[in-house]
């Protein structure tokens, strides 16, 4: 039997060409996507009838995209978060949703923690000044042994508590929902409040999915309590900073700096936070790595078929009826 799949996610398999071989020996016939952008609504709805899977990364999977995929049978993120996509509408379809939680976690945690030896040292500006034949120094901070305030300890957040603890002497102050027995045990961290960590940390890194309950997390009253010697990383999503708060905290030096992987908007255009010098942006690179790009590709591979065989995948994240 033979599938139609569109590949919407520009970096699913393209660096793992055993990705889609596999996937076209299991019978699915690939279309990639051609626009080299994120597929608004629109875009999706005029194509989404003649497919039987699609694989999305931030991608708008919306209800009436949903609702005019005739022929769908499951839905691949490649990524962890499914803000971007209906979950209720997928499960009122019956159309099962399927990601891939982990496989990116050592690329993500690996750029937080650079990105904090970044700002501490003000890496891209001297780099810019040293090649402008500007010889100059910024004195800078050290990460050794300082307090980290860690939000969210899921794969991700486990992984960069591991390379701060360990590699770095550091003091975690770790948040999250659920408390993670293992990674106390294992790591040297310690759960408390949020609002116990904020005025504390010396870098604040968020790793938390996008929720109604975290949209806006770190607004105006947060940043205000930090010190103002800290800095703040995001690699989770651009909707959990409200990102004019954070200008604003910046412009006035209210914290020393900030590092953003993700945006409310992507790509965020002529964002006022790039006028600044003390904040750093990166294109949401945080799971483009080649041993990313392999693992998620494969895992994913592996479940979207396992739906289309009926049978159960490893990583089922709705309940379709």
């Amino acid at each position: 039997m033979s599938y139609r799949f569109f590949i919407a996610s520009r970096s699913y398999g393209k660096y793992s060409p055993e990705t889609r071989e596999f996937l076209q020996e299991e019978g699915c016939e690939l279309d990639f996507n051609q626009l080299d952008r994120v597929y608004k609504e629109e875009d999706l709805k005029e194509i989404i009838a003649d497919y039987d899977g699609i694989v999305v990364g931030v991608d708008e999977m919306t209800e009436e995209v949903i609702e005019a995929a005739e022929n769908l049978k499951v839905i691949g993120k490649n990524g962890i978060g499914v803000d971007n996509i209906d979950l209720n509408a997928a499960s009122k379809a019956g159309i099962p949703v399927v990601n891939i939680p982990g496989a990116n976690s050592h690329s993500v945690a690996d750029l937080a923690v650079g990105l904090m030896l970044a700002l501490a040292r003000s890496i891209p500006a001297v780099d810019n000044m040293t090649k402008e034949g500007k010889w100059k120094r910024i004195i800078g901070r050290e990460l050794w042994e300082k307090k980290i305030g860690v939000i969210g300890t899921g794969s991700i957040g486990r992984e960069i508590v591991r390379r701060l603890t360990g590699g770095f002497n550091c003091q975690v102050m770790a948040y999250d929902i659920e408390k993670d027995e293992e990674l106390v045990q294992n790591s040297r961290v310690e759960y408390r409040d949020l609002e116990e960590i904020i005025p504390e940390a010396d870098y604040l890194s968020l790793n938390v999915p996008l929720t109604d309950s975290t949209r806006n997390l770190i607004d105006k009253e947060k940043l205000s309590k930090m010190k103002k010697s800290a800095y703040m990383v995001n690699t989770a999503r651009g909707g959990v900073v409200n990102e004019e708060d954070l200008y604003q905290a910046l412009k006035e030096e209210e914290i020393a700096g900030a590092a953003c992987d993700v945006f409310a908007e992507e790509p965020p255009g002529d964002s006022n936070l790039f006028e600044l010098d003390n904040f750093i942006a990166t294109s949401h690179i945080g799971a483009f790595t080649y041993e990313t790009n392999r693992r998620a590709g494969m895992g994913l591979a592996r479940d979207m078929i396992s739906v289309l065989k009926g049978k159960e995948p490893k990583n089922l994240v709705n309940q379709p009826y």
